[in-house]
């Protein structure tokens, strides 16, 4: 299931300050590149890379099923695996998206770019009343919210 942590910044920087002062970071376990997004002009993908337990990550993925893949990728010496998770900063709305549900991780990242970036951000929540709204409008929303599609419930 994809979820989505949005964010609204206090304040937006321009572009090129974000990709200069985001990429190449590394903060604890978590490596930081930023650049130009293709969906739009005035948005900036960001990708964090991280490194997780084997055992913790496969069984993330494939449940108790995954026990003979760890124990035959152990024997092979390899105990962490790498994780990759997608950000998004839209400086026409100010808001950032990271592809990831409300967790630790989600939370380093948020905390993290606070810093580089020297902004605030919250939490954006929906009340079930806008989300209602929300899918009223627009035929895709009601589609992703309650079919299996392309990736998403």
């Amino acid at each position: 299931m994809v979820s989505v942590s949005v964010f609204k910044m206090s304040e937006t920087p321009e572009k090129l300050e974000i990709i200069y002062r985001i990429d190449g970071e590394e903060v604890g376990p978590c490596k930081f590149s930023a650049r130009q997004s293709r969906y739009g002009e005035e948005e900036v993908e960001i990708e964090v890379l991280f490194e997780e337990d084997l055992e913790r990550g496969m069984k993330f993925f494939f449940s108790d099923e995954a026990g003979d893949v760890i124990k035959y990728l152990k024997e092979k010496g390899k105990e962490k695996i790498q994780r990759r998770i997608v950000c998004f900063i839209n400086r026409i709305y100010g808001t950032l998206e990271i592809y990831r549900g409300k967790d630790y991780v989600t939370a380093k990242i948020k905390e993290t770019l606070e810093r580089l970036l020297n902004v605030r951000l919250d939490q954006v929540n929906l009340s079930y009343e806008s989300l209602l709204k929300i899918t009223e409008s627009s035929e895709e929303v009601k589609q992703a919210i309650f079919k299996y599609i392309n990736g998403m419930w």
